[in-house]
């Protein structure tokens, strides 16, 4: 498991939840999605994010607020919750629609001070 992902989760969410969010369905489709998104150029709908979120809402809803209050940019959100699914840079990528490992590194380094400094 990622560094980050540890990270995060030790600023909060058990690893019991964390594991619990990555067995919902729709988290399997993203990554399942992130396997397969460079091949086939996909990104998930903004109806399968909504779903991501509540799955995340229904097995960590104060996880959620934690992250939620700490990360107001939607990107930012977004990229921790593929990273709580243990999704790595070049999986994050295509499902961004980020093109570099710099700005990937970037909002990961953006996240992390944002939950370390609480």
């Amino acid at each position: 498991m990622q560094r980050s992902t540890i990270m995060i989760q030790n600023k909060g969410m058990e690893k019991e939840r964390a594991e619990e969010f990555r067995k919902a369905p729709i988290a399997q489709l993203f990554m399942e999605l992130s396997q397969t998104v460079q091949r086939e150029s996909r990104q998930p709908t903004e109806k399968e994010w909504r779903e991501l979120d509540r799955a995340f809402q229904e097995r960590a809803p104060e996880y959620r607020t934690f992250l939620k209050e700490r990360l107001p940019n939607r990107r930012q959100y977004r990229v921790a919750q593929l990273m709580l699914l243990g999704l790595r840079s070049k999986n994050i990528m295509p499902l961004m629609g980020i093109n570099s490992f710099q700005q990937v590194s970037n909002i990961k380094r953006i996240i992390r001070l944002r939950l370390l400094n609480e």
